[in-house]
């Protein structure tokens, strides 16, 4: 199993649990909501659970229960109550580390398209064409 799959034993049940975050990797998280017969929103992933509906945030783990239902849980959660399956720190180091990436994308692609916005601007302006033509 991947690291974004975990198989573990949460209060004495035998449960399997895959890591729902988009920022990480959003194909996987795609496929997580597929597995859970979830659905995608702005938020995260809203699921139905045995209480009625449920929402996975990013970064949450998403439960399978011995009989097929499915609960999200948050990271703090699901590592204060499984007794295996390794450690989560390095799991949520990945992830911190990938949605400070994103955020930095993010601020290049706006930069870009406040350059660009601005460049629009400026060519708008009475007499930018004729400036522009003179300049080599």
């Amino acid at each position: 199993m991947s690291t974004t799959e975990q198989a573990a034993t949460c209060e004495r049940q035998a449960v399997e649990a895959r890591l729902f975050d988009p920022g990480l990797d959003y194909d996987r998280a795609c496929e997580v909501v597929a597995w859970c017969g979830g659905t995608a929103v702005d938020d995260g992933c809203e699921i139905d659970t045995p209480e009625g509906g449920g929402l996975a945030s990013p970064g949450n783990w998403i439960v399978r229960g011995a009989g097929g239902e499915h609960w999200p849980v948050s990271l703090a959660v699901f590592a204060a109550v499984r007794e295996d399956a390794g450690d989560v720190a390095p799991l949520a180091a990945q992830r911190d580390k990938a949605r400070a990436e994103a955020a930095e994308l993010r601020r290049t692609i706006r930069a870009i398209g406040n350059a660009r916005e601005a460049d629009r601007a400026v060519a708008a302006l009475p007499g930018a064409e004729s400036s522009a033509e003179a300049t080599p």
